[in-house]
């Protein structure tokens, strides 16, 4: 089931038994730009942002948003031909490729806050393109496609840099923002493929350091947090210093199937969440099927601080961390409704409950087959990373 789950759980805290909050908005496939029947309406990709005022919806055709008090519509940015979204917003702005000729030739950047496309550029690539990223990081946005990479000041779309079109022997494979720009540089030599994670200057695109890996970046966490691993599963993350590339940590994910991330946009990522000094995920063990526990680990040092055990709270997942606490999606079962759960980021307490009210098998079936799910600013955001039917639930403001 193709959807994307919004639950606006605000206020959150105060008693170990919080308040649950009821669905304020409700849209099908056909409000995130599903049409009927075959063809280039047939699907959409949808991503979900949450601001302090807002929370957007990106569907194929259109970014909207709606009040955060009372889910009205607030605005629209109509878009034609969208290739792909930044997977965060970065001061209330995010970045997208659109074009049709050729596909994927131009990125835009749209304010949040506002609702207004603050500028659109053409990267006059010459030809269509399939693989595409865009992010931004560290004041610039970066259009990155499988030929190379193109990147813009986020404030008035200058032209930074580029980078030059894919050679033989060097290429970078995807790049990591936010308050910093990474990228993962893979070179081939003699012996094989050789892979480095650089931080780079922003306004040039010039490598600041590198640090050399043992597989290939799968993940871009939470700067400089790397997911390490080869042929689709991560390994291990690396916990790496920002000043320097040295790496600082390592947490081993011997089995664990619970961290995940989009293949075409390593920053789209599940399982994970970095904050307040600590990283909380679940690690595995053979045979857990899934049900492994919480594991906070200290980032300084890669230690485990602690792990929430199984409890009446059933399956827990890491989805955010805000005032001092871990968030965590607590799954739902027959009698009971999924639920979000805040967890004391030093001691691993739950210290506070809040259940999803609603139709109780529709947000469960929701929650348990989406492919991501994410709590910022306030809101949990769940979404699956293709919508196909128009009758569907396509998104729900909770």
């Amino acid at each position: 089931m193709g959807a994307a789950l919004v639950a606006a759980l605000a206020g959150c805290g105060g008693s170990s038994e919080g308040g649950g909050r009821s669905v304020l908005l409700r849209l099908d496939g056909r409000g995130v730009g599903v049409g009927d029947g075959a063809g280039p309406l047939g699907w959409a990709k949808p991503k979900v942002w949450a601001t302090d005022a807002v929370v957007a919806v990106a569907g194929r055709d259109a970014v909207t948003g709606y009040s955060k008090d009372g889910g009205a519509k607030r605005w629209s940015v109509p878009l034609a031909d969208v290739c792909g979204f930044s997977a965060h917003h970065v001061d209330g702005r995010v970045a997208v490729m659109l074009g049709a000729t050729p596909r994927c030739g131009r990125t835009a950047v749209i304010d949040l806050r506002t609702g207004v496309k603050v500028w659109e550029r053409t990267l006059a690539l010459g030809k269509d393109v399939s693989y595409v990223q865009a992010l931004i990081g560290g004041g610039a946005v970066v259009a990155n496609w499988a030929g190379g990479a193109m990147a813009f000041s986020v404030r008035d779309g200058r032209r930074l840099w580029s980078t030059p079109q894919r050679s033989r022997d060097c290429f970078f494979s995807g790049f990591g923002g936010g308050d910093m720009l990474l990228a993962n540089r893979i070179c081939r030599t003699a012996s094989g493929e050789r892979a480095t994670v650089q931080r780079l200057d922003p306004r040039t695109g010039r490598a600041l350091w590198s640090h050399q890996l043992q597989g290939e970046v799968m993940a871009f966490a939470a700067a400089p947090v790397i997911g390490v691993g080869a042929r689709g599963r991560i390994a291990h993350l690396a916990v790496l210093d920002a000043k320097s590339g040295t790496e600082r940590a390592r947490i081993p994910l011997p089995t664990s199937q619970e961290v995940k991330c989009d293949p075409s946009d390593r920053m789209l990522c599940k399982g994970i969440v970095v904050g307040g000094g600590s990283l909380y995920t679940k690690p595995g063990k053979a045979g857990d099927a899934g049900n492994a526990p919480i594991v906070a680990f200290d980032l300084a040092t890669g230690r485990r601080k602690w792990e929430i055990p199984h409890s009446r709270d059933g399956l827990l997942t890491p989805v955010g961390f805000e005032g001092g606490r871990l968030l965590a999606v607590r799954s739902g079962t027959k009698r009971r409704s999924a639920g979000l759960v805040e967890v004391a980021a030093d001691s691993g307490r739950i210290v506070a409950r809040h259940d999803i009210k609603g139709p109780r098998h529709q947000i469960n079936d929701v929650l348990r087959q989406s492919s991501y799910v994410r709590y910022a600013a306030g809101r949990l955001l769940v979404f699956d990373d293709l919508v196909t039917k128009p009758g569907e639930v396509a998104v729900l403001i909770v």
